[in-house]
């Protein structure tokens, strides 16, 4: 019995301590997330278009499938249609703004807003071929893109990739397929009153999107940890001994796990190199990887995805 009573009274001091590391404050900044395959341009010419998407992440840091509402603060240069479709009317820049209902009772404003991108709007010169959306963000095998060039003229426009293996285009519509992991050089031409008009681009072609944190917090719990869309990669110097009841969440809360997801089993005592395999999650869904006592429902550490 003496026993007993000695391991009840050490499991108590372990309870304690992770109730002594507890966090009750759950609220983050709203925020609206573009679409990490459709990124803005910086500039489009007069008279072309770019369809913008995006997520919305509450203040518990929860994805809310809830309708956005795109305006521009310039309409004399675009305008954005209720579906996000933005057309440039006239030369200059404006800033896309999108927003959405807020229903939380503790706010005293009903929407919220926020700034998606500034677009320079380019009046199109005759005798030039310029591509308006080269990719500032590697694609991912598998992917699609549309690319489209600032033209004035009779020609048709021609469109190929340097390296059709790693990544295929179609000739007429500039639609680019992904294909293999390395980088091509996308080409556009046109036959313009005797003139070959030429404007190229790079792309690079990934296997999958990655995103890194340093771990820290209770129980010795360091390391660094590697995100993709299939998995959390743990490092070589990870470790973590004696804690209790701990999971793995991802969330986009630092403190709170109320819209997070578990990920994996219980870990109490591990170090080393080791992984925990993902089901499709996107990694532009969550911002931190949580440490959690799931027995008393406290925060044990984590860490912040770059």
């Amino acid at each position: 019995m003496k026993t007993m009573h000695f391991f009840s009274f050490l499991l108590l001091i372990s309870l304690t301590s992770c109730i002594q590391e507890d966090l009750v404050d759950d609220y983050v900044e709203p925020e609206f997330r573009v679409d990490i395959q459709n990124p803005v341009p910086a500039r489009i010419g007069l008279n072309n278009t770019y369809q913008f998407s995006a997520s919305f992440f509450n203040d518990i840091g929860q994805q809310i499938d809830t309708p956005i509402t795109w305006s521009s603060s310039n309409t004399t240069v675009i305008t954005v249609s209720s579906q996000g479709l933005a057309t440039a009317v006239g030369t200059g820049q404006a800033i896309i703004i999108a927003s959405v209902t807020d229903d939380n009772p503790k706010k005293t404003s009903q929407t919220i807003t926020q700034s998606i991108g500034t677009i320079t709007v380019d009046e199109i010169k005759e005798g030039t071929l310029v591509i308006n959306n080269p990719r500032t963000t590697s694609m991912l095998i598998g992917a699609t893109y549309n690319y489209n060039a600032d033209y004035i003229g009779e020609g048709v426009l021609n469109w190929s990739s340097s390296n059709s293996n790693i990544a295929s285009i179609n000739a007429v519509t500039g639609l680019v397929t992904a294909k293999a992991s390395g980088n091509t050089t996308i080409t556009v031409t046109v036959q313009d009153q005797g003139n070959t008009l030429t404007d190229t681009t790079q792309l690079s072609v990934i296997t999958a999107v990655s995103k890194q944190a340093t771990l820290s917090g209770s129980y010795g719990l360091s390391g660094n940890v590697t995100f993709t869309n299939s998995s959390l990669n743990f490092s070589d110097d990870f470790s973590v001994s004696s804690a209790p009841g701990g999971y793995f969440y991802l969330s986009n809360n630092p403190n709170s796990i109320s819209a997070a997801i578990k990920v994996g089993g219980q870990v109490n005592e591990r170090t080393g190199a080791w992984s925990i395999l993902l089901n499709n999650i996107d990694v532009n869904d969550y911002n931190y990887i949580i440490f959690w006592c799931d027995p008393f429902d406290v925060y044990l550490g984590g860490g912040t995805f770059n």
